[in-house]
């Protein structure tokens, strides 16, 4: 048994990651964990994949995606809101899409925030873009509460990216 001792292990537990994974989390780890709960609760991960890669000819990657690396959430948070329809360019691909509405409307803001800096900020996916605040959610949600139409892309452009 030499070749795996450490002094910081004891019983009940195996192995120094044991011991890790069962430490309290900072906040930041605990809101990417709930993230990512949500990402695959709300269905996300049907349509974009557990790795956010999307699917060829169908659904756009999440991953690396302009839309998604932004400086700021405004337009990923009305996206993933209100829906996207129409063309749009992704990674220097045309995708037409017809993403629906309504997917995150039973969330709270805090459940929101979460699920738009695990997409962000994934960095198994690549993306390494800043949190989201459940405060920035409720002032998009706030500003577009009269809208019952998903987004085109022509609309989001004109849409400050901070």
């Amino acid at each position: 048994f030499a070749g795996g001792f450490n002094a910081k292990v004891y019983q009940p537990y195996d192995s120094w990651e044991m011991v890790q994974d069962l430490q309290p989390k900072g906040e930041g780890d605990l809101v990417f964990a709930k993230g990512k709960k949500v990402y695959n609760d709300a269905g996300c991960a049907a349509c974009h994949q557990a790795n956010g890669l999307g699917t060829a000819g169908l659904f756009p990657p999440l991953a690396g995606s302009e839309w998604v690396l932004a400086p700021g959430p405004n337009r990923i948070i009305r996206i993933a809101h209100h829906g996207l329809e129409g063309t749009i360019k992704v990674k220097g691909v045309d995708w037409a899409l017809a993403m629906p509405s309504g997917l995150t409307a039973n969330l709270s803001d805090e459940d929101f925030a979460a699920l738009i800096t695990f997409i962000r900020g994934n960095k198994d996916w690549g993306n390494n873009a800043s949190a989201v605040t459940a405060a920035q959610v409720r002032a998009v949600l706030d500003e577009t509460k009269d809208r019952t139409t998903p987004w085109r892309a022509e609309e989001l452009f004109a849409i400050p990216e901070k």
